[in-house]
């Protein structure tokens, strides 16, 4: 009888702890995409102090390698759960330019998460993803930090 109890006790346990671990799933790529953009920030920040200031080119990912730790970083987890990889976009009309006349960085796009899925995509921001993440969109901004925001949120 005891064992037939602590049976039923230990299957229902099983149930009550698998949906906070199916629900910890889907943040666990979230975090892991904000890190992913937050580390692409910080690379093209180190990138600047050696390329006199000046923005990266389109071919970001390849400039990018040698700062970055991780060659995963191009990919979003959402994305790359699929199979498939890249998923993040270079904002478009920021290459090449001296990152010290760029005013406002705290607010100045820098990458962020879109459909094309291809390596070095340089897009404007009406080319981000509003399907990955629960319909939210990740970016990173000039200055390193990056943000979950809504799909329909006003970026510059």
């Amino acid at each position: 009888m005891l064992a037939g109890c602590l049976i039923v006790f230990c299957g229902c346990s099983g149930i009550i702890l698998y949906k906070p671990i199916l629900a910890a799933r889907p943040a666990s790529l979230h975090v892991q995409c904000l890190s992913n953009l937050k580390q692409l920030s910080t690379a093209t920040a180190i990138y600047l102090s050696d390329s006199e200031e000046k923005m990266p080119l389109e071919n970001w990912i390849t400039l990018l390698q040698p700062y970055t730790k991780n060659s995963d970083i191009a990919d979003c987890p959402e994305v790359a759960k699929e199979g498939k990889h890249f998923g993040y976009a270079y904002k478009f009309g920021l290459s090449s330019r001296d990152v010290n006349k760029i005013e406002d960085s705290a607010n100045t796009v820098l990458y962020f998460e879109t459909d094309a899925l291809a390596k070095d995509v340089v897009a404007n921001l009406a080319a981000r993803s509003k399907t990955r993440h629960e319909g939210r969109t990740m970016v990173s901004f000039l200055d390193t930090h990056a943000k979950r925001l809504p799909s329909d949120a006003t970026l510059k």
